[in-house]
């Protein structure tokens, strides 16, 4: 099978050539591809491997940093229903920590009553995360406010958050 030179967009300087000067890298082939399919976000947890690919990343595209797998193909995926305006109700438990790794600590050797470093998370605002990927959102607060909430995000045409605080 032969395979013939990648087609070059034309570079935000106007020239059709690759980003960098040198050989064609699969980076290149990367930010290519990207760009032939519309893609302008990425959203990764690079590792010490991945670092060189992400680096300088080019101005017309936004990288988006998670800092575990999970959480960036949530992000991603929530990313991506907001740009197509699906009918998706997002339900947040607002619980101003990262419990799950709180409760999980034991396992890693902390005594039940060692702090976690960085699992407290106060004023943390998913509505405004969530606005910052084109998703509208409401924070409820109070028991009797969820019920109306539930009922206003299920009538949305769109994708449409609801953080809860439970803390």
């Amino acid at each position: 099978m032969t395979v013939g030179a990648p087609q070059l967009n034309s570079g935000q300087d106007g020239s059709n050539r690759a980003p960098h000067s040198g050989s064609w890298t699969v980076r290149d082939s990367v930010i290519d591809f990207a760009r032939r399919v519309g893609m302008t976000s990425i959203f990764a947890n690079p590792g010490s491997t991945e670092l060189p690919m992400f680096r300088d990343f080019p101005a017309d595209f936004r990288y988006v940093v998670g800092l575990q797998e999970a959480v960036v193909a949530g992000m991603a995926d929530g990313y991506a229903q907001a740009q197509l305006n699906l009918p998706i109700t997002f339900v947040i438990l607002n619980n101003t920590r990262y419990a799950a790794l709180q409760d999980f600590a034991p396992v890693f050797g902390f005594g039940p009553t060692d702090p976690v470093q960085g699992t407290d998370l106060p004023g943390l605002d998913f509505v405004t995360m969530a606005a910052g990927m084109g998703c509208p959102g409401v924070r409820v607060s109070a028991a009797a406010q969820l019920h109306d909430a539930l009922r206003s995000a299920l009538m949305v045409s769109g994708p449409m958050l609801v953080e809860t605080v439970v803390a």
